[in-house]
């Protein structure tokens, strides 16, 4: 339930968060679309393979997370 809920406010919280492009100096860039530019799209040259990519580490983020909740016996209930 608690990763229902914060994999869709963290997103937004990350897309509220925005300062200067460093590649267009005039231009505002949220922190989503700067994690995704200029951590993963650079890595890949197909778009399609960086998209993939980026969505298999949000994945993977959210699967570590809940496996600790797991191991420390972290259990939240509605």
């Amino acid at each position: 339930m608690i990763v229902f809920f914060l994999s869709e406010i963290i997103p937004q919280a990350f897309q509220m968060v925005e300062f200067k492009n460093p590649k267009i100096a005039t231009e505002q860039i949220n922190l989503l679309d700067y994690l995704y530019s200029f951590g993963v799209q650079p890595l890949f040259n197909n778009p399609m393979t960086a998209s993939l990519a980026f969505a298999l580490i949000y994945v993977s983020f959210w699967t570590v997370l809940l496996w600790y909740f797991y191991k420390r016996k972290l259990i939240f209930k509605v």
